[in-house]
């Protein structure tokens, strides 16, 4: 698959894709015989990896990181697992300040809706005063 096609596909920019093996996060990206980069399977399953990783919140830094232990073969499991592991906490983090967040907003629309219904309330009250003075 070209990289233009794999930029629409999976609406990224060919710029990202190219910083992307750069920095290694894409490895072995085979050229055609036009010198045109052409993703394999092999290449689009790490980038899907990178795509869930980074939708995860994982920084390129530590990706990276993940990818150089990845290429060095089953002695480096551990050290993977546990930059996994550091990522998951991290998300579980967020999710409780997001889930905290959430509620706060929450609250504070429903506050704002019961001091419209107040408000309504007043203003219906007043009129009423007002027809019968």
């Amino acid at each position: 698959m070209l990289i233009s096609q794999v930029a629409k596909k999976y609406h990224l920019t060919i710029s990202n894709l190219h910083y992307w093996e750069n920095i290694g996060l894409l490895t072995n990206v085979h050229r055609n015989a036009n010198g045109y980069r052409d993703y394999d399977q092999k290449n689009i399953g790490q980038l899907e990896f990178v795509i869930c990783m980074r939708n995860a919140g994982v920084n390129v830094n530590h990706l990276a990181k993940y990818m150089q232990l990845f290429q060095q073969g089953n002695q480096t499991m551990d050290q993977r697992k546990q930059i996994l592991i550091d990522q998951l906490h991290e998300m579980d983090r967020k999710m409780d300040r997001m889930k905290s967040a959430h509620q706060l907003l929450s609250y504070k629309i429903k506050h704002y809706d019961q001091l419209g219904r107040v408000d309504y309330v007043d203003e219906k009250n007043q009129s009423k005063s007002k027809i019968k003075g």
